[in-house]
């Protein structure tokens, strides 16, 4: 056995999404800069991507978050994502951050504020925590812009960067729900099918529904047609992005999704402050050898 083949990692849960944190990289990395880090382990190192992201012993919703050592940041984060996924996420950074905390890896910060280096720039967490157990974390960020409507939809983009197409629910769906998932998908296909089509910039659409004052449920497919089992903090703050842009300059807003994930956000006067507590699941090793027949694994859509 090649131990230099081995991979420590750790999984995290955010409000339903999955992410695989690697602390120790198995890469040899000797960049300290996060977009010199992203360019060389796409170039170089796709097996063990694939290895890590891939059937059998990854899926197609989880994340990969490489820990690296930043000269601006407590730390930086790099992330292996599949094909047509979103290279960003800012639920990946509080999965991140509590890993390294509740492994006691990080010098714990008096202020409790932390920062993190990534390809988009530098990012600060506040955390509360009782010993090395997080007790609350939360992020504060800028709103998104709606930047085009038509009868059907209105687009948001997040960071100047990600955009997403909002749609309301149709009278052939009665709700959003998984007892009618199979309507909800239907309803996606064509959508995403002509939306890929006509235009190249689609991070996700998000069919949404009103429940009430301040109160939403929606679903998010990205744009292979994968459905993200979280509200998803972008979809968040596209949602806060459309009532700040209608008038409403302090809401908070509790947006619930297809299983039943939900997750409380407020904006004041532009800014959205976000709170997510991360579940540390798992700490997992991998091995890639030489010959294995599922060396890149699979995906299962």
């Amino acid at each position: 056995m090649d131990i230099n083949k081995i991979m420590n990692t750790y999984d995290v849960h955010v409000a339903g999404e999955a992410f695989r944190i690697i602390i120790h990289s198995p890469f040899h990395l000797h960049m300290t800069d996060c977009i010199s880090l992203e360019a060389i382990l796409k170039r170089y190192f796709l097996t063990e991507i694939r290895m890590l992201l891939n059937e059998p012993r990854g899926h197609r919703g989880i994340t990969g978050c490489v820990i690296t050592p930043s000269q601006q940041a407590d730390f930086g984060i790099v992330f292996l994502h599949h094909y047509y996924e979103t290279y960003f996420s800012y639920s990946g950074l509080f999965a991140a951050l509590t890993t390294l905390i509740e492994t006691g890896t990080l010098t714990i910060s008096k202020s409790g504020k932390y920062a993190i280096e990534t390809t988009h720039g530098i990012y600060h967490l506040y955390v509360n925590r009782k010993g090395n157990e997080i007790v609350s974390m939360q992020m504060n960020l800028q709103i998104g812009e709606v930047v085009e409507n038509t009868d059907e939809w209105e687009l948001v983009q997040v960071d100047r960067l990600r955009n997403y197409y909002i749609f309301k629910l149709p009278s052939s769906i009665p709700a959003i729900s998984l007892q009618h998932l199979a309507a909800i998908t239907s309803w996606a296909k064509p959508v995403l099918r002509d939306l890929n089509e006509r235009r190249r910039d689609n991070a996700g659409i998000m069919l949404t529904e009103a429940l009430g004052e301040g109160r939403f449920c929606s679903v998010t497919f990205e744009g292979d047609g994968f459905i993200l089992r979280s509200p998803g903090v972008d979809s968040t703050i596209a949602l806060l992005t459309l009532a700040w842009a209608k008038g409403k300059k302090t809401l908070q807003l509790i947006h619930e999704n297809l299983v039943g994930s939900s997750l409380t956000a407020t904006i004041t006067d532009g800014l959205c402050t976000v709170p997510l507590r991360p579940v540390l699941t798992g700490e997992h090793q991998f091995v890639l050898q030489a010959g294995d027949p599922l060396e890149e694994g699979f995906l299962l859509k």
